[in-house]
């Protein structure tokens, strides 16, 4: 497939300028659900149509056999090389001319785009020969709103016809059918359309796994802009393939080394973070090449490999050495935006590598009045002050400086839950409930003012029985216990590395007092039944009051 995307292909040339303050926590990214297709084969069956002994039919029916006939023609093209070029041309003015029929449909103008495609791997004619021909560009068009008119369709594993009639299904069994040429293009091909993609935010799932299988298979190393531009599109589109990411991380640690492009790097620390994705070996040799090449290292890519350590909660072998010849030297004037510095700031103390002197120099007034009027300060932008500030209080002995005023609107910050996170925290909580003996023995939800809701709060006197919230004196010395759920999103992709700012959460909690019951949706299961979930939570229970 050429230049199948159309208009979308101009997302593939991109290496666009991208924010380093984005954050994971408290939120996640969402992308909009559409698709594009790809060519598929042409097809050689003749058109059949009712018989009807209306003239206006009969004429149509005449046009569909003309058509289908300059295919079969064109597709039998075993004696194409002896043509001269001349000849080349009009064979292929002969293929477009069919363009001007008013009733081309989808599978017609897909399949002329694969003869194309097959003509220019094969030697036999060149892309620009026809790049600019506004009757390719229709054809591209053509297969673009074929595909939009299915936006939103559901494509569940079970039955991807559910929704759909009759009509509607033999358009998208062409759509399928396209699919699975997505493993013949050519990689670079590939490349573009997933940039054309993620440039339109529109994300269906069999193309996208048909694209990366196509990637996947290429035995050629990718040059390093392929690299990222793969993961910002995979990043755009939250599609995290691990197999993919695997293949990527291979191609990255042979071509590292002669990068000397300092944007690129930032673009791919970037990607990682958005995904959530953490690979020690590179994430080591990437610090590695930020260190030796800190002569055209930029700061905004610095700042980029901060806060996707951050994210992924790493801290790499040479980091104290990076420390004190890179990150120790930044300042708030180093950035564009105050809100840059803050992200930095944040970033390092979810490292555990921030100093007093960086606390205080956002935890000032006047700082923060920078960022925007208190009330009008993004949540997430809160999110992070109040780490930062129960970081300070908690964490850092020798700190003396400012913290945040308690009546401060920071503190009116709004901290939710997903859907699926709220689920797994009632299934512990039903299980609590009949394991103590009443809700009145824990409670759910705590905001303590650091940023981050805990989950469940109960307390246990030493005979290591529950005791009632309401009953509680302010200086007990009953053991504080709090439950921390761990859902799909609190982890990296891997599944096995909780991120930076669960971490962070962590020491912060245990710093206040809590003995930590940390409960994993790998382990502890929704759909479990009841006694089950009650068993796993006492003896969780038992193995930290012993």
């Amino acid at each position: 497939m050429l230049k199948l995307i159309g208009t979308l292909r101009n997302g593939s040339s991109r290496l666009g300028s991208r924010t380093s303050t984005w954050c994971i926590p408290n939120h996640q990214i969402v992308s909009t659900c559409s698709s594009v297709a790809t060519a598929s084969q042409i097809n050689n069956d003749k058109v059949t149509e009712p018989k009807s002994e209306d003239a206006t039919n009969m004429r149509a029916k005449a046009k569909h056999s003309r058509i289908n006939l300059i295919f079969e023609t064109l597709s039998q093209d075993k004696n194409f090389a002896g043509i001269s070029k001349s000849n080349e041309l009009k064979m292929v003015e002969e293929l477009l001319g069919f363009v001007d029929k008013k009733d081309i449909n989808f599978k017609q103008a897909i399949g002329a785009i694969d003869t194309l495609r097959k003509w220019v791997e094969n030697g036999k004619i060149k892309f620009k020969d026809f790049e600019k021909n506004p009757k390719y560009e229709k054809l591209c068009r053509i297969v673009g709103q074929s595909v939009n008119n299915y936006k939103g369709m559901n494509f569940n594993k079970k039955n991807r016809y559910d929704s759909m009639d009759a009509s509607q299904s033999y358009e998208l069994s062409q759509l399928r059918e396209s699919y699975s040429n997505m493993r013949t293009i050519s990689v670079d091909q590939a490349i573009k359309v997933l940039s054309g993609l993620a440039t339109k935010q529109r994300r269906i799932k069999p193309m996208l796994l048909a694209i990366a299988a196509n990637i996947q298979q290429s035995k050629r190393a990718l040059s390093i802009k392929n690299i990222a531009d793969i993961l910002y599109s995979m990043a755009c589109l939250n599609f995290p393939d691990q197999v993919l990411l695997q293949k990527l991380c291979k191609d990255l640690e042979l071509s590292l080394h002669a990068v000397n492009q300092s944007p690129i790097i930032g673009s791919i620390l970037t990607s990682f973070g958005m995904l959530r994705y953490r690979n020690d070996e590179i994430l080591n040799m990437i610090s590695e090449w930020i260190l030796k090449s800190k002569d055209i290292l930029r700061t905004q890519d610095l700042c980029a490999l901060l806060m996707t350590l951050a994210t992924v909660g790493f801290t790499p072998n040479n980091f104290e050495t990076l420390n004190k010849d890179l990150v120790s030297t930044l300042s708030e004037t180093d950035m564009i935006k105050s809100s840059e510095w803050l992200d930095v700031v944040w970033a390092l103390t979810v490292l555990d590598q921030v100093t007093p002197e960086q606390l205080q120099s956002v935890l000032n007034t006047g700082f923060i009045e920078k960022l925007a009027d208190p009330t009008e300060i993004p949540h997430v932008k809160k999110h992070k002050l109040l780490n930062i500030n129960a970081a300070a209080k908690f964490l850092l002995k020798n700190y003396s400086g400012p913290f945040l005023p308690p009546d401060s609107s920071v503190f009116d910050s709004l901290l939710v839950k997903s859907k699926d996170k709220q689920i797994f925290v009632k299934a512990i909580t039903d299980a609590l409930t009949n394991l103590f003996p009443s809700r009145e023995h824990f409670r759910i939800n705590i905001d303590n003012g650091i940023g981050f809701l805990l989950d469940v709060e109960f307390f246990m006197n030493d005979k290591c029985a529950p005791l009632s919230i309401e009953k509680i004196p302010k200086d007990t010395n009953a053991l504080r216990i709090g439950i921390v759920a761990n859902y799909y999103h609190d982890y990296c992709i891997d599944e096995q590395n909780l991120l930076g700012p669960v971490l962070l959460h962590y020491r912060l909690l245990q710093a206040k007092g809590y003995r930590l019951l940390d409960i994993s949706h790998q382990d502890f299961h929704t759909d479990d039944k009841l006694l089950k979930r009650i068993t796993y939570i006492n003896d969780r229970i038992k193995s930290i009051v012993k």
